[in-house]
């Protein structure tokens, strides 16, 4: 395990990106549940006001001392990563996703690799789509990682990236709100 960001002089990292609380919840809590991402949420337009906010202002020392430490932290940091499309941060994102430590920080990086949306992004979201059609089970740790955005991503960006044959829905939908356009566009 790496180090606590106490122990390296980012102790306060933690309160200010991961469990402050916009909505009356730790911010972890709401990036996990997908509840930003639910139209008509009614704390919505504060959250992602105080996630580009921070996006915006944390530095990349207090990135690594984030992704270097649980998944709470970790998730948080790739949402702020990917909010603020710190794209330097593509290959570390990449090799914690495929290294799957951590339960629910899936998501985290999926979401970052979707958002930067380049090339680079669907290939290693495909590499980690092929692990899952082999069956892989060290990508599965703990519950399902939440990976709403791997079908449709892989096919806008470029339809070589395109999964043949298709994975399982069930093996990458986690959004309920994703889950009728997503069965709609691999159906």
């Amino acid at each position: 395990m790496n180090p606590a960001p106490e122990e390296i002089g980012y102790g306060y990292v933690i309160e200010r990106y991961v469990t402050k609380k916009d909505s009356g919840r730790p911010r972890y809590r709401d990036l996990k549940s997908g509840r930003v991402l639910r139209p008509g949420w009614p704390h919505a337009e504060l959250v992602a006001r105080h996630l580009i906010d921070d996006a915006v202002t944390i530095t990349d020392a207090e990135l690594e001392a984030l992704l270097g430490y649980e998944w709470r932290s970790r998730l948080t940091a790739a949402w702020l990563i990917g909010v603020g499309r710190r794209a330097t941060f593509r290959d570390r994102i990449g090799d914690l996703l495929l290294a799957s430590e951590f339960c629910f920080s899936g998501g985290g990086y999926c979401f970052a690799l979707a958002r930067f949306g380049t090339h680079a992004d669907a290939e290693i979201l495909t590499t980690v789509l092929g692990e899952l059609r082999i069956g892989c089970p060290h990508l599965w740790t703990g519950p399902r990682p939440r990976r709403p955005s791997l079908p449709l991503r892989r096919t806008q960006l470029c339809p070589a990236h395109a999964p043949t044959p298709t994975p399982s829905p069930d093996a990458m939908l986690a959004f309920t709100t994703h889950n009728r356009a997503v069965k709609a566009n691999i159906a």
